[in-house]
């Protein structure tokens, strides 16, 4: 599992957190994860939600990380003042 997730930037594993929570929270239940992230926020640079349903592999976080960097180097260099730069890319889910 850690070589799956090594960081040859950071020369270790990235630390990957789960959570599980009790089913009778219902439609709280979508909630629950914007408490860790509030508490974490300066701890690590990614956070990532992901529900039962959906497949995310490494390769997306890759490719994600990859783009967003594009993103922020594309609105850093070229745009003017008066464009908002908090652009962010994301993954469209359908069925």
């Amino acid at each position: 599992f850690e070589e799956r997730y090594f960081c040859r930037r950071m020369n270790t594993s990235l630390k990957i957190n789960f959570a599980s929570f009790d089913p009778g929270l219902e439609w709280n239940l979508a909630i629950q994860h914007r408490a860790f992230i509030a508490r974490n926020l300066d701890a690590y640079d990614l956070f990532i939600y992901q529900e039962d349903d959906m497949i995310l592999t490494t390769s997306h976080i890759a490719a994600f990380v990859f783009e967003s960097h594009r993103v922020h180097q594309l609105f850093n260099s070229t745009l003017s003042n008066n464009v908002d730069g908090n652009m962010m890319i994301g993954f469209i889910r359908f069925r």
